[in-house]
């Protein structure tokens, strides 16, 4: 199994359109699994 150094700079290496896809798939990724009560407008944080 690669390290996690080895991934990022495989994904270092890739170029930059791709590079900027793989960061919106992962943000998007990301974003599934936090939950709503973290991102609810009530909080009184800014989201």
């Amino acid at each position: 199994m690669a390290s996690s150094e080895e991934i990022f700079r495989d994904a270092a290496a890739l170029p930059t359109d791709i590079r900027a896809e793989l960061a919106e798939r992962i943000v998007a990724s990301l974003a599934d699994d936090v939950s709503p009560e973290i991102t609810d407008d009530d909080s009184g944080y800014a989201v």
